[in-house]
């Protein structure tokens, strides 16, 4: 029995020692006495992708906030094409960023990681996202020119083709900080695109000056050489052909005495297309000891060959040309694009959709844009585009059943938040304008869900509100945005004006005569804000020193107009008589407006006097006129809610 004991006592302490042994061979391993500042380090000198891996897990495991490390593992996981991955890394930065628990970032920090993850969706194929991505950084820092760039790629790719080149415009007007040379050099680049963008959606003028300028300008022999490709196919197109050739066959002669190996291999597609090589020639041309460039190749082959077919009046074989370019399938090829379109346009016998779209936005008419846009839908119902410009200009024309036609078909066909969002709030706007507030304020809640930081849905939830004579939850509204949202000074101006009459509306004069105190520090003494801001100080009980200042405000305005006609009346200066004959007017509308809002000043003139009833027939008689009116005045709401009051008491 001793002996047993023996044993399980030296069994104890030997596993003591062991315990303690582990910890303090545990402390001698690798990295386990590290910081993740360290292991962040000792990842960027990693000589391989796995043990920088390894050790930026390691780096994320010790300090799960760590901005750096994650942002260096988000690089990592997009080098290896685990987009998934390192789009989850890039969202966990934002969110760190967002809360600022650990460190003060700036905007341009957090610009650079919306952008960085922008160009991670693009790699993995997701463009629409991508874009949205490189918008919202160029939200982030407006200064950041990268983010319209690649915007302005993605767009092409997309097949947007004429956003694309409103993003190229912008970037032509920047000031290039490169080098003189560079700075020339990368304009070409940038008109040479911004022309493919022009020739996809058919505006050949700005194709053909685009490509002009881009040959001019660059130094660079296979740039040159594109450009000047692409402005005689362009040429050609609207028919100054022999002029055309003329220009090209001079070109290639040039390019002919000079070429020698190393030249680029579009001198090629020169020759093809001024017909000195053979579409076999130029196939075999194309060949190349790397699969990827020789695939590459022979599209872009391909599509010059039904190019240089479509030129010489041969439709059949320019689209069996254009079908071969197209099955490669690679959306980042310009040539891609441009066979494309033209095989769209030879299978759909003529203009495609894309011809359609690009005709309505340049149509004069919201009419003829709508027609155009039926046409593009005709040849290609699920065009999300089209029927969403359409729905627009449906509701811009007062046609809102056909609106909201369009607009139910687009909300079952769109995925993504952002685009659902966006539905949801023109779809509220229609029906606010139908009148069916509370089917628009569910649609801009709809949107609110989606997007809570939407200042658009909130203004319109808003302003829907009012009509349904919400006004306390509408200045909640007006006043979250003016508070939270850093806007221009108009837009914040708008929602302090809405605020201060929505104030008004529900009786909180104190807040109400505060807003237009402000509005008026701002905005320079508009006459009805001096009027309005007599009535609020008036009901808070500074009736005397009110009308004194208004009196003296009076006598300082000449001009005769309905706003300072309202002022002189309030001031003593003219009676109601001579309000409403100022409120005449040519057009009827705007003279049964300006009535019913004279309506609502004689009232309140006479409720500051103590005259009750007669004050309560005059509201009644701004209300009558006002639900005539087209549109509802702040005066009508607050002769409303005046009347309501009245009775009531």
């Amino acid at each position: 029995m001793d002996k047993q004991k023996n044993i399980a006592k030296r069994m104890s302490v030997s596993g003591a020692l062991l315990a303690a042994l582990c910890v303090v061979c545990l402390g001698l391993l690798p990295g386990c006495r590290s910081t993740p500042d360290q292991d962040l380090e000792a990842a960027l000198e990693a000589d391989s992708r796995a043990d920088a891996m390894r050790l930026l897990n390691r780096a994320v495991a010790k300090d799960p906030q760590f901005v750096e490390a994650l942002k260096a593992r988000a690089r990592l996981h997009a080098s290896a094409q685990a987009f998934d991955e390192s789009i989850e890394d890039y969202d966990r930065v934002l969110e760190l960023m967002q809360s600022g628990e650990r460190t003060a970032h700036t905007t341009r920090q957090r610009a650079d990681v919306l952008y960085m993850r922008g160009k991670v969706l693009e790699l993995a194929g997701r463009l629409e996202e991508a874009a949205q991505g490189f918008t919202a950084a160029m939200r982030a820092d407006p200064a950041l020119i990268s983010p319209l760039e690649d915007r302005a790629w993605v767009f092409f790719q997309m097949g947007e083709y004429d956003q694309s080149m409103q993003d190229y415009a912008l970037l032509l007007s920047q000031e290039m900080t490169h080098l003189p040379d560079e700075a020339r050099e990368r304009r070409a680049e940038l008109r040479l695109r911004r022309g493919a963008a022009a020739f996809c959606s058919q505006n050949w003028e700005s194709a053909v000056a685009d490509f002009e300028t881009a040959y001019r300008d660059t130094r660079n022999a296979a740039r040159q050489a594109q450009a000047l490709i692409n402005l005689y196919i362009v040429a050609c197109r609207i028919d100054d052909r022999e002029q055309a050739h003329e220009a090209l066959s001079n070109y290639a002669e040039n390019i002919r005495r000079r070429s020698a190996d190393g030249s680029p291999w579009n001198f090629n597609v020169v020759w093809h297309l001024e017909g000195t090589l053979s579409s076999e020639d130029l196939l075999e041309a194309a060949e190349h000891s790397r699969r990827s460039v020789e695939a590459e190749r022979t599209a872009i082959a391909h599509y010059y060959i039904g190019a240089r077919h479509l030129i010489q009046g041969n439709p059949q074989a320019a689209a069996e040309a254009f079908e071969r370019a197209v099955t490669h399938k690679d959306r980042s090829l310009i040539e891609y694009h441009m066979a494309k379109v033209e095989l769209d346009r030879a299978r759909a016998g003529g203009a495609t959709a894309e011809d359609y779209k690009a005709r309505a936005r340049r149509a004069e008419t919201p009419e003829e844009k709508i027609n155009l846009y039926t046409h593009a839908l005709r040849i290609q119902p699920d065009d999300l585009e089209a029927r969403l410009r359409r729905a627009l200009y449906y509701s811009l024309s007062d046609r809102h059943d056909e609106a909201l036609e369009d607009y139910d078909l687009l909300l079952e066909q769109l995925e993504l938040p952002e685009n659902r969002a966006q539905t949801f709030r023109y779809r509220a706007w229609t029906y606010t304008h139908r009148g069916e507030y509370e089917k628009a304020l569910e649609d801009y809640n709809a949107a609110l869900e989606l997007e809570p930081d939407s200042w658009q849905a909130r203004e319109g939830a808003a302003a829907v509100l009012c009509f349904l004579r919400e006004y306390e939850r509408a200045a909640e509204i007006y006043g979250g945005l003016i508070e939270d949202v850093e806007a221009e000074r108009r837009r914040r101006d708008f929602w302090t004006m809405q605020l201060t009459f929505a104030n008004a509306c529900h009786g909180a004069w104190e807040a109400a005569a505060e807003g237009l105190r402000e509005l008026i520090r701002r905005a320079g003494d508009p006459a009805l804000l001096r009027a309005n801001l007599y009535i609020a100080e008036s009901k808070l009980g500074d009736g005397e020193a009110a009308a004194e200042r208004l009196k003296q405000f009076a006598g300082q305005i000449r001009e005769q107009s309905w706003p300072n006609s309202v002022v002189w009346f309030l001031a003593g200066r003219i009676d109601a008589q001579k309000l409403l004959e100022g409120s005449m007017h040519e057009d009827e509308a705007t003279h049964a407006l300006r009535t019913a809002r004279s309506f609502y000043y004689i009232g309140q003139q006479a409720l500051l006097r103590g005259e009750r009833e007669q004050a309560v027939e005059l509201m009644e008689s701004s209300v009558r006129l006002g639900e005539e009116a087209q549109s509802e005045s702040w005066e009508y709401r607050m002769a409303r809610e005046e009347l309501r009051r009245l009775r009531a008491e």
